[in-house]
């Protein structure tokens, strides 16, 4: 990844998920976006694969953001971006997700220079009792800069009965800079999942970032709010949107950093 710190933060890559909105059918949409795009959890709304039968499925996403937001930072506006998202059952309990995700900052703001990012990722998911768990990585390359990097980590979801889902994720980059090898971020969220209607979910969460030694921030980092609408266009396509509120804290806000408003918009078709 793109040489860092929080007074320079072209590229900082990897997008934090807030949540998997549920499929229309009743069960669980891809789990893709622990530890990488889409931004802030905004295309997670895709259906169910159509053939249960068969161990590969997944889906195609496009979408758009106001602000491509990273863990409390803005790294640029107007950004159109696309997925390939892929899963494969290896077992009845443990699949693997992979994928690759790009965007397309096209504005810049406050002087940070936007830059194209595309993400490889892969990552094992498996369920412990009623805890699910994603262990993986995202390789990040950038084609305009020198600074391809990885991330490692590791995304926990427990349903608190009928009321929300609470989330927890851990992950560690390589390249952060300063007396360890690695930085860390942590995060807890929550998310609730609201079917209004046959074709139409409304989608809440909320959160809070902390980081030790992670590109210039060790401490409280940021708290987020999101809410969006999902839309069933066909048994195989779905519409998104959302707009959430970003509030810096610690580090981040004496770096400059300000309270934000972003939203996105996102059609994803399943396979």
């Amino acid at each position: 990844m793109i040489t860092r710190t929080l007074t320079s933060v072209a590229g900082l890559g990897l997008a934090s998920l807030l949540f998997v909105s549920t499929a229309f059918a009743g069960e669980s949409a891809s789990t893709s976006g622990y530890g990488k795009a889409p931004a802030y959890g905004t295309g997670a709304a895709m259906p169910a694969s159509t053939d249960s039968d068969f161990p590969l499925y997944g889906g195609v996403s496009l979408g758009y953001e106001t602000h491509y937001m990273f863990r409390g930072v803005n790294l640029g506006e107007n950004a159109p971006w696309g997925e390939i998202d892929l899963n494969y059952d290896l077992t009845e309990t443990l699949s693997l997700n992979f994928g690759a995700w790009y965007i397309n900052p096209t504005s810049d703001v406050g002087g940070i220079n936007p830059t194209d990012e595309l993400d490889v990722y892969g990552f094992l998911i498996f369920p412990i009792g009623d805890l699910s768990v994603s262990v993986g990585m995202t390789a990040f390359f950038f084609p305009e800069v020198d600074g391809d990097s990885q991330e490692y980590g590791i995304a926990l979801g427990y349903p608190i009965g009928d009321l929300f889902d609470l989330g927890f994720e851990y992950w560690a980059d390589a390249n952060a800079k300063g007396p360890d090898a690695f930085g860390h971020y942590f995060e807890l969220n929550g998310s609730k999942s609201i079917e209004l209607s046959d074709v139409i979910a409304l989608n809440l969460g909320t959160g809070v970032g902390f980081g030790e030694n992670y590109f210039g921030v060790s401490g409280w980092n940021h708290v987020f709010a999101l809410g969006g609408l999902s839309f069933a266009l066909t048994d195989t396509a779905a519409l998104d949107l959302y707009v959430g509120g970003n509030w810096p804290v610690g580090d981040l806000k004496d770096f400059g950093e300000k309270d934000r408003v972003h939203g996105g918009a996102s059609i994803s078709v399943s396979f």
